[in-house]
């Protein structure tokens, strides 16, 4: 009889005890993908403004500019947020990156990334959130999606007055092979409660 394997697949803890790296690969839902890329598709392609363009503006007289160009803005925002959505579901993933003197928290797609710096000593109430804090109907498409965002935050960690979210989209089990992990390189001192 085989059993099922019990490592996650997307955490993973790399490199040496001195600096280790957390990786989290970003949460794929292949049937919202699908959709997404179906929808992308199509908006690119045939619902686009530019059809708006031609049936509303006047090239003589120059009526219907502003409403043209309103729903180009409108068109291209929405277009950009849909396409990072699924380039994050591609070949986005976090990082959590120890140094000496530094926990460095990036964000990468690709050859794009956002980085955080913070310091370790003023890391605080490292724990792990309660999955039903943030509910409404946007915000659950966002999980499903699993975009970066509040919240998706699976733990979080006080800095100085602030409270920092991070571990986007992942399962109990695998927010406490974080927690653990973080714990053995910072301390127990930033250990607070578990959550729910």
């Amino acid at each position: 009889m085989k059993y099922e394997d019990t490592t996650s697949r997307r955490v993973s803890i790399s490199g040496d005890l001195a600096v280790p790296t957390i990786r989290i690969k970003a949460k794929k839902n292949y049937f919202i993908l699908g959709i997404t890329l179906i929808w992308l598709c199509n908006y690119t392609y045939v619902g686009s403004p530019f059809g708006l363009a031609s049936a509303v503006f006047d090239p003589e007289t120059g009526s219907g500019r502003w409403i043209v160009l309103a729903a180009l803005a409108v068109w291209g925002a929405l277009w950009l947020v849909v396409s990072a959505a699924v380039l994050w579901m591609l070949i986005g993933r976090e990082e959590i990156e120890f140094k000496s003197q530094a926990l460095i928290h990036r964000l990468k797609v690709g050859p794009f990334s956002r980085q955080r710096v913070f310091d370790p000593l003023k890391l605080r109430n490292l724990r792990r959130l309660n999955t039903s804090i943030y509910r409404s109907v946007v915000l659950s498409i966002w999980e499903m999606v699993g975009v970066p965002s509040k919240a998706n935050a699976r733990m979080a960690f006080d800095y100085g007055e602030r409270t920092i979210y991070f571990a986007y989209s992942v399962a109990p089990a695998e927010s406490t092979t974080v927690r653990d992990a973080m714990i053995a390189r910072l301390g127990a001192k930033v250990g607070g409660q578990h959550g729910s």
